[in-house]
């Protein structure tokens, strides 16, 4: 009888210790649903369980289309990855040469076109009261079509480009790190 139980003991632990390797073996990911080893598996939350384990790849595919960097089950924050929000001026200047070159083409034009108003202003305020009347609605009439064109198109590009930078910075940069 006490052989029996002894061997009854030894059974069971085995069968326990059995169930752990097939547990440890066999960890599903929790995005994918993949089973997987436990080595290509991380725990980014503080959740325990079957729902703990996950891909990094299925990690950061997760943030990169639902935008939350902590955990919708237990609220804690992933501690595996590293979130970018916002590209540095570096990256942004040679992702964006078409849109730098615009900004500086379109502030060299209000450069010039407001210098040109300056100038033509220093010229009729030098003639005469008579002169400046009938010179004054034409010239003002040319310098408001030519700067209202000017910013018009200006802020149409502007505000396409922003769309679509806009657009640009909803896929963060994210990389997800061993630790």
């Amino acid at each position: 009888n006490k052989k029996q139980n002894v061997l009854n003991n030894n059974l069971i632990i085995s069968i326990g210790k059995l169930k752990e390797k097939v547990n440890e073996m066999e960890t599903q990911c929790r995005f994918c649903f993949d089973y997987d080893d436990l080595s290509n598996l991380i725990t980014p939350c503080g959740c325990r369980g079957s729902i703990g384990y996950v891909h990094k790849s299925c990690l950061k595919i997760w943030i990169e289309t639902n935008h939350h960097v902590k955990c919708t089950i237990c609220s804690q924050y992933y501690t595996n990855i590293r979130v970018r929000w916002r590209k540095n001026i570096w990256d942004w200047l040679s992702d964006e040469p078409q849109m730098v070159l615009q900004c500086i083409a379109s502030s060299i034009g209000g450069f010039i076109s407001f210098t040109q108003v300056k100038c033509w202003w220093r010229v009729v305020l030098s003639q005469p009261a008579s002169f400046r009347k009938s010179v004054f609605i034409v010239g003002l009439a040319f310098c408001t079509l030519k700067l209202s064109l000017l910013y018009s198109r200006l802020i149409h590009s502007f505000y396409i480009d922003f769309q679509n930078y806009r657009l640009a910075q909803n896929a963060m940069l994210i990389e997800v790190i061993d630790y």
